[in-house]
């Protein structure tokens, strides 16, 4: 009876906490629940903030906060250089007759602007306007004549210049052109030239160096969905235009392209109508092309467009060395195909080409490419390239036609 008596005690005192443990947790309920509600919130929080934010963000400084110090900094132009820029703000934004949406800008054809200038056209983009089509002659020296042209001048500045001008001294040196990213003003287009220039000249010879300067029309639009799409339509307009240049330079010239984001974008469409592909169906007379490198930064674009039967697919044809440097941790173009919802794809910005990709195709030893997560971070920001010092390095050997095998295959 005794060992009964206490197993029933212990039997009872168990239950008793049970019980009392039941009561608590029940009473504790409301708090254990807002707890683990205040939990899931914060854990997806960077998932919930990442898709909207780190999209609109393309091609601004807000995913990198504060932008990283470039080495770069702008410099007086030696003797022997030269300096252009050619604008194509203002001009029409679609091919073979399909419209696209573009903004107003007031001088958008004038050049470079000054400071306050560019400070009341941003206070005035506040709508979107229908531009007209691009016709057949978009393809001809007359549409070319149609873009701004300026060079600069040690004496005067900004001088209007023409494009025989510029074509007229091609062969005095190496012909670089830059074409920068989304939502750059026209005072920002001038100053990053201006740095991917002195990185250029601190470490070439004494050959001399013709800048060129690409500005098209990429002030940010109300909207960021809207912005987004709104310049990957334009660079199809914007790949027409500068296509139609390389097409005008002499087979012993020398060209060298830089392009970041959708400017890279721009440059792979314009290698490819000028090695004969078509562009919503605008095609360029067959030429002997100058001699071409390509540096595509971060490029917001489709990896799938450098495969044959696809958009892009000649643009490997005419170049002699291309280098790709993509960011697998870049927060804003891991959310590209969000721009490009019928395709979905991934940008070759993100991804590079694959393995398979580069052993299939007869990309032969042209195509190099690197992941740069390491020196860049997750941060889609320009300027982060411009402060590294190997990505320094492999643009000055690709851009000044130096010796272009380091980068990974």
């Amino acid at each position: 009876m005794r060992r009964g008596t206490r197993g029933g005690a212990r039997s009872a005192d168990r239950c008793a906490r049970t019980s009392r443990t039941a009561r608590w947790s029940w009473r504790a309920f409301p708090r254990t629940a807002l707890g683990m509600a205040i939990g899931i919130v914060v854990w997806m929080l960077p998932m919930l903030l990442s898709a909207p934010m780190l999209l609109f963000a393309i091609d601004t400084d807000i995913v990198a906060g504060i932008a990283a110090p470039c080495r770069g900094q702008a410099g007086p132009l030696r003797a022997q250089d030269e300096f252009w820029w050619a604008s194509t703000r203002g001009l029409p934004s679609s091919v073979a007759g399909n419209s696209a949406i573009t903004h107003s800008t007031a001088s958008s054809s004038s050049g470079p602007l000054t400071a306050t200038q560019a400070n009341t056209q941003d206070g005035a983009q506040a709508g979107v306007q229908v531009e007209g089509q691009l016709d057949a002659a978009a393809t001809t020296v007359s549409a070319l004549a149609a873009i701004s042209w300026k060079r600069w001048s040690a004496e005067s500045g900004w001088v209007d210049a023409s494009l025989e001008e510029f074509l007229r001294g091609a062969d005095r040196g190496i012909n670089t052109i830059y074409v920068h990213g989304n939502r750059i003003a026209n005072t920002e287009a001038e100053r990053r030239a201006r740095q991917v220039y002195q990185l250029l000249v601190d470490a070439a010879d004494d050959e001399p160096i013709r800048m060129l300067a690409w500005s098209w029309p990429s002030d940010k639009l109300p909207g960021p969905r809207l912005d987004l799409r709104v310049k990957a339509e334009r660079t199809y307009a914007e790949s027409v235009y500068l296509g139609s240049l390389l097409a005008q330079f002499r087979p012993d010239d020398r060209v060298s392209l830089v392009g970041y984001s959708y400017g890279a974008r721009t440059i792979s469409g314009a290698l490819h109508l000028a090695a004969g592909g078509t562009i919503d169906g605008a095609t360029l007379p067959i030429a002997n092309t100058p001699r071409m490198r390509a540096v595509l930064l971060a490029s917001a674009t489709p990896a799938h467009w450098l495969l044959p039967d696809s958009f892009h697919e000649r643009a490997v044809e005419i170049v002699d060395q291309m280098l790709i440097l993509y960011n697998s941790q870049d927060a804003a173009l891991r959310h590209f195909h969000l721009v490009e919802p019928w395709e979905r794809p991934r940008a070759l910005g993100y991804r590079g080409l694959s393995d398979a990709t580069l052993a299939q195709h007869p990309f032969d030893e042209r195509v190099r490419q690197r992941d740069v997560f390491r020196e860049i971070g997750m941060a889609h920001d320009e300027l982060r390239y411009y402060a590294s010092p190997r990505i320094i390095d492999e643009i000055r050997r690709y851009a000044l036609f130096g010796p272009a095998n380091s980068a990974e295959r």
